[in-house]
């Protein structure tokens, strides 16, 4: 008796098939996310003429390198680093960081004696740091271009000469900052604040509040496009003015400061110079400024958006 091995029945075409399905499934998958292409519907690929596709041939793949462009790094208008400041035998704060972009509104906060207006007088450079760095626009504030154009401070007291006229004593400030001085820039400042009338009275007869607008009137001085919004425009400044008067009223003051650090502006101001004053610093914001300013009473407008910096945190 002979014994013969069962001979094995012959592969199906869908057994022969199966290896070459799965092969062709995952080649296709694995080709997909190696090489995506941007789909188009028949009708876009009609209407694109047909240079890119013909009927009944298989479309173009197009390769799209997918990346991710680079976040460009804003460099700080202020950068303060490490900061530390002494009084005497005091250390009023030390290892303050601050940074300031355009458009950013800080108020500096704390009791009697914990160092804002010290603070204030750093970043005007009109005081040294004990220790740590300020850079303006990323170089070193003391090698820093125009420091002294693109910054604007003003202090607690008004630096007004008391023997000058209001008038005087503004275009006497304008120039020894640097600003544009004309007399119908001026005029209208003093207007825009409201102290037009008191423009020839001498500054030693005028209220502490009347002081006090005539001092931030160096504020709207800084453009000349904000003098529109009141009396202003009667006297060829304001919004009435061409785009061509302004622009010439402006001409030689591209050193617009960028840069306003204030010392208790909202002192001795009654409501009318509170409004006038936010204004005045929503423009300056809109405007791509910043501004620092110090304060002991909440008058800043709601609509303005602004940090705090709490030096009583950093109290020893």
């Amino acid at each position: 008796m002979t014994c013969t091995e069962p001979r094995p029945s012959p592969l199906s075409r869908a057994q022969l098939r199966a290896p070459m399905r799965w092969y062709a499934r995952v080649h296709s998958r694995w080709h997909s996310q190696a090489h995506p292409r941007v789909r188009t519907s028949a009708r876009e690929r009609r209407r694109s003429g047909p240079g890119l596709a013909t009927r009944g041939a298989a479309p173009a793949e197009t390769h799209v390198l997918q990346t991710t462009p680079p976040r460009p790094h804003r460099v700080p208008l202020l950068a303060a680093r490490a900061l530390a400041c002494r009084r005497g035998a005091r250390l009023l704060f030390e290892g303050l960081d601050l940074d300031l972009h355009a458009g950013d509104l800080v108020w500096v906060r704390g009791r009697n004696g914990r160092g804002k207006t010290s603070l204030l007088r750093l970043v005007a450079g009109i005081a040294a740091p004990q220790h740590g760095e300020l850079r303006l626009d990323g170089a070193p504030f003391t090698a820093a271009p125009d420091r002294s154009r693109r910054i604007t401070c003003i202090g607690h007291a008004d630096a007004l000469h008391g023997d000058l006229t209001a008038r005087e004593a503004l275009t006497f400030l304008l120039r020894l900052h640097g600003r544009a001085r004309d007399g119908a820039r001026v005029d209208a400042a003093l207007d825009h604040w409201g102290v037009y009338a008191h423009r020839h009275a001498p500054v030693r007869s005028l209220s502490q509040g009347q002081r006090k607008r005539v001092a931030l009137a160096r504020l709207a001085c800084e453009h000349p496009g904000a003098l529109g919004d009141d009396r202003g425009a009667s006297l060829g400044i304001g919004r009435e003015a061409s785009r061509g008067e302004i622009r010439e009223a402006s001409r030689g003051d591209d050193r617009e400061a960028s840069l306003w650090v204030l010392d208790e502006p909202f002192d001795a101001l009654d409501a009318g110079g509170v409004a006038c004053l936010n204004a005045l610093l929503a423009q300056h914001l809109q405007r791509g400024g910043s501004v620092l300013l110090t304060g002991h009473q909440a008058a800043l407008a709601p609509t303005l958006r602004w940090r705090e910096l709490d030096l009583d945190a950093r109290a020893d």
